[in-house]
């Protein structure tokens, strides 16, 4: 009967699954410091359900392996699953039961502890240490946030350093330049530094928190042997460490601040440069002026703008240039406003103060930056009279100057009388001569010999503007202008604009700004022949001057038919 139920028990099956084991390499853990949670089963299927773990712990990485054995014919497979953890909070905690496919693992009781490897919190030979400068700033200031990563340990390649970041838009995070290695002492231990410098801008007062900044990455702790180096005794672990949290005391725009935007800055200054001396102003050209304003602390989005509308010039503004530079202090902005400016009309033209209020981070006080008020002498165009024309003086005038002076009471007589009055006709003769000579018409031939005809000007203007040539087709323009108005030339294109079409007109204009506020397209001359050559009225009802429907010279007179 024994026999029997040995037998019995043979063919009998065998269990449906072999028990799970789970174990960890170290117990207790550092915080900051990975550990390895080991499961092993003999033949069971499936992967781990590791969703358990992730309520108090990070999984960092997995891995599996397998043996074979063959012991007198009998083959067995050992699974074994390799999970790299790391405790999220110090204390007393419990690795949970895990499943593989119908196998359950028993529950491990672990101590995390704060100091067994650590250092003021951080593990012995790798520590953070951040700055900010200063801890009561102005709201939209600048603070200069520095983190050093010191380690006396090597660091795995996939070593990282996050960022600082801040929620809910607090505040702007500006990264200055790259990152700086370099070695240093400390109590006596040699470290290897890592430093990353930050520029923030605070965005609202108040109390404003700056998150830890963290290390993530193995490093590799060698043991003894030669020159200390032992690489087959070396210890490999995956570290995570935090910087201490920063707090700010933002400080809200102060009441003394009488500028329009708020500008706190280390320092600001406020540059005019000129094309050419400003004193050479003229009539029709065109001439430069560049503003710059730098301040360092802020960055160039937060500089306004400069420029304002100056009566008596026409002006053709550029896109402003904005530029921050960086180091490793902080940032630097940079705004540059330039305008090409058009004295329309000749005589005094003021150009108004510029300033620039901001507040001083340094001195703690208002100040403002100003390039004074400046009056300038605008010379005439070339070719025009600076003063109005003489009048001339009347006939009584002329008599009186010539005749002879007499004593009161005593009034001239005799032959001076008579010879006073044909003095006086004599000139009143000669300067009605002179007026007559003035308004009589000159030759055509006399007026511009030395320019080409008015078919010529339109064919070398057709030419000009096909080849996209701006100079030489404003050129042309005005030359064509002096044919078409010799009593009244226009001496420039905004002038002769005036006197076009609406379609001419803008044309024009659009030449002017290519020639004198260029945005970096070149000029298309296609659309001005066009318009040129199509408003000209053309055929046998054509008038002997051709028009490009201007405006007539004197609109007080309407043309006869």
């Amino acid at each position: 009967m024994i026999l029997v139920a040995g037998w019995l028990c043979c063919l009998a099956p065998k269990p449906a699954f072999a028990a799970l084991q789970a174990y960890v390499d170290q117990n207790p853990v550092p915080a900051n410091q990975s550990f390895t949670l080991t499961l092993q089963s003999d033949g069971a299927g499936g992967s781990p359900d590791l969703a358990g773990l992730k309520k108090d712990f990070d999984v960092l990485n997995q891995s599996q392996s397998s043996t074979f054995q063959d012991v007198n014919g009998a083959t067995s497979q050992q699974i074994q699953w390799q999970i790299s953890l790391m405790a999220r909070r110090p204390g007393h905690l419990v690795i949970p039961s895990i499943s593989v496919g119908s196998q359950k693992s028993p529950p491990i009781a672990l101590t995390v502890t704060t100091g067994a490897r650590s250092s003021g919190g951080q593990p012995k030979g790798l520590f953070l240490d951040v700055q900010a400068d200063p801890r009561n700033p102005y709201v939209q200031a600048q603070v200069h946030y520095t983190v050093r990563l010191y380690h006396a340990v090597d660091l795995g390649s996939g070593a990282t350093l996050s960022e600082p970041s801040l929620a809910s838009g607090g505040a702007i995070v500006e990264r200055l330049g790259k990152a700086r290695e370099y070695e240093t002492t400390r109590n006596g231990i040699r470290y290897d530094v890592v430093e990353r410098d930050y520029a923030l801008y605070p965005q609202r007062s108040g109390k404003l928190v700056i998150p830890p900044v963290v290390f993530d990455g193995d490093v590799v702790e060698g043991g003894g042997g030669f020159f200390g180096l032992d690489p087959f005794n070396a210890s490999t672990h995956y570290l995570r460490v935090r910087s201490p949290a920063v707090t700010l005391d933002v400080r809200p725009q102060p009441p003394g601040f009488r500028g329009g935007e708020w500008l706190p800055a280390r320092s600001l200054r406020l540059e005019q440069r000129w094309s050419q001396s400003p004193s050479t102003f003229t009539v029709g050209q065109p001439i430069t002026r560049t503003l710059t304003v730098t301040a360092n602390g802020l960055t160039a989005a937060q500089l306004p703008g400069l420029e304002a509308p100056i009566p008596g010039l026409k002006e053709y503004p550029d896109q402003p240039r904005l530029q921050d530079e960086k180091d490793s202090q902080g940032v630097t902005g940079v705004r540059r406003e330039t305008v090409a400016m058009i004295p329309t009309h000749a005589g005094r033209t003021t150009l108004p103060e510029v300033e620039v209020p901001w507040w001083n981070t340094v001195a703690d006080r208002m100040e403002t930056a100003r390039i004074p008020e400046q009056t300038l002498m605008v010379a005439p165009a070339p070719g025009t009279s600076a003063s109005p024309r003489a009048e001339l003086p009347s006939a009584a005038a002329l008599l009186a100057a010539s005749a002879p002076v007499a004593s009161p009471g005593h009034p001239p007589s005799g032959p001076w009388r008579w010879i006073a009055l044909l003095a006086g006709l004599g000139w009143l003769g000669t300067i009605l001569a002179w007026g007559w000579m003035a308004r009589r018409p000159k030759p055509e031939r006399l007026r511009n010999a030395a320019e080409p005809s008015q078919g010529h000007l339109e064919r070398d203007l057709e030419a000009s503007c096909l080849a996209n040539d701006a100079a030489q087709a404003r050129t042309l323009l005005l030359a064509w202008a002096r044919h078409r108005w010799p009593e009244d030339p226009p001496a420039s294109l905004t002038r002769l604009a005036r006197r076009c079409s609406p379609g001419l007109a803008q044309a024009l204009e659009q030449l002017d700004r290519a020639l004198y506020a260029p945005s970096g397209d070149p000029w298309q001359g296609g659309e001005l022949w066009k318009r040129f050559s199509s408003q000209k009225t053309t055929g046998p009802g054509a008038r002997k001057v051709d028009s490009l429907d201007l405006e007539p010279l004197y609109p007080d007179k309407a043309p006869t038919a």
